[in-house]
């Protein structure tokens, strides 16, 4: 692929809506293209993009928020997940805390840690971490200041020793070693995933705090059927003081929470669909499956100019002291460019019933736009349907510039 167009690609996906998420959306960039983000052409889309942006004071184009209605979901994560987990997709452990002594300020605590509940398929494993603070260390953490928690050291494996979620280098060669694993850090491979996530406090009560935290590989996870979580180090962190002086305070203990995962998860299976028909001969559909949790579609569409990428490369960004005028017309022919690389608006996907589900929002997603060719777009993308409402025949509606294409599907 293009690196051009995995850029602007990579920088469009992202969310987008305030100043701190194209700082984000420009540091992921940069660590998904390490060994070109010195080069030219990356500093200078990254630039046009962003700082035009940043000028509006809003989102140029469109950019879905993935945690917007976070309180209202189970994880933060799409309604595929959601309506996944209402039809029974969530494993309940009821499980004890497992304690561990922390030293505070010269003083110890015990801190107590359990798993309520999780979730895994092929790209999810999503877990509800529950931490009981002792009471007496309210005297000496403001817990009420709490706004974010990290495991530093986190690592998940499974009863293979396949390490599942890892991004912390000690706890990875401690593993290893103590396994007799000759992997190396960040060197991927079939039993060692590469991963994402996201985390947030979902509720806070007292000296309780339950902490969501949602892993995803960009591979496809094992299905594991015991999951091993463990770690030594939790950071508190605050907008204020959590103490007399600090606003970061890292918890020193050793915590280990075994789950076994329910055969629905480990015994996961997909559903593909065939092609009755499509409306444009120039749409090779290459992917339609179904999951548990999610509706994958992939096409290659043919007989399509690339756009010159020059144009783009070329575009100089504002200096910042134009009129709202000057700012509106630079932002549209701006928007007019970044189109020719976007030539699909809107994907859905209809059931017999008539309900209609979206492309997710979540960080999950498997999604993908790209010209492979000179004449050829590859296109990817994740719907919100899942097992529990899909029917026997289903209809994606694809906006291609700016006309629809309609495919229609049949379960195999």
């Amino acid at each position: 692929m293009d690196e051009t167009e995995k850029i602007i690609k990579d920088i469009l996906s992202q969310r987008l809506d305030t100043p701190d998420h194209y700082t984000k959306a420009i540091k992921n960039v940069f660590y998904k293209n390490n060994n070109y983000y010195e080069s030219y052409k990356f500093i200078k889309v990254a630039a046009i993009i962003c700082l035009c942006l940043t000028l509006t004071g809003g989102i140029v184009f469109a950019a879905k928020d993935y945690l917007k209605d976070f309180l209202y979901n189970y994880f933060g994560l799409d309604k595929g997940i959601d309506i996944a987990i209402q039809n029974g997709y969530i494993e309940n452990t009821d499980m004890d805390y497992i304690p561990s002594a922390v030293t505070v300020d010269g003083e110890k605590f015990v801190i107590g840690t359990k798993i309520t509940d999780f979730l895994m398929d092929d790209m999810n494993l999503s877990v509800h971490f529950d931490f009981e603070f002792a009471d007496n260390l309210k005297e000496t953490i403001n817990l009420n200041a709490l706004n974010n928690v990290e495991l530093i050291d986190l690592i998940v494996t499974d009863e293979k020793n396949r390490i599942i979620f890892n991004n912390n280098r000690n706890s990875f060669e401690n593993f290893c070693e103590e396994n007799n694993l000759q992997y190396k850090f960040n060197e991927y491979n079939e039993n060692y995933m590469n991963n994402g996530f996201n985390n947030f406090i979902a509720l806070k009560n007292g000296n309780q705090i339950v902490f969501t935290y949602n892993m995803y590989t960009y591979d496809k996870y094992p299905k594991s059927q015991k999951l091993n979580f463990h770690f030594k180090q939790i950071k508190l962190q605050a907008t204020q003081t959590l103490n007399d002086k600090q606003d970061t305070i890292i918890l020193d203990g050793n915590w280990n929470i075994s789950v076994d995962v329910p055969e629905q998860m480990y015994n996961r299976k997909s559903i593909s669909y065939k092609v009755i028909s499509c409306s444009n001969s120039n749409f090779d559909i290459t992917t339609s499956t179904l999951y548990d949790t999610r509706f994958e579609f992939g096409a290659v569409i043919s007989n399509i100019e690339k756009p010159d990428e020059n144009k783009l490369l070329d575009f100089e960004p504002l200096s910042g002291t134009e009129t709202s005028d000057v700012v509106e017309e630079h932002n549209n022919q701006l928007l007019k460019l970044l189109d020719e690389w976007r030539p699909i608006q809107e994907s859905y996907i209809v059931n017999q019933h008539g309900q209609k589900f979206e492309v997710s929002n979540s960080p999950s997603k498997r999604e993908n736009g790209n010209f492979v060719e000179n004449n050829k777009f590859d296109y990817y993308t994740t719907f919100e349907l899942t097992k529990y409402e899909a029917t026997d025949t289903l209809t994606v509606t694809i906006l291609f510039k700016d006309t629809p294409v309609i495919i229609e599907l049949q379960k195999m």
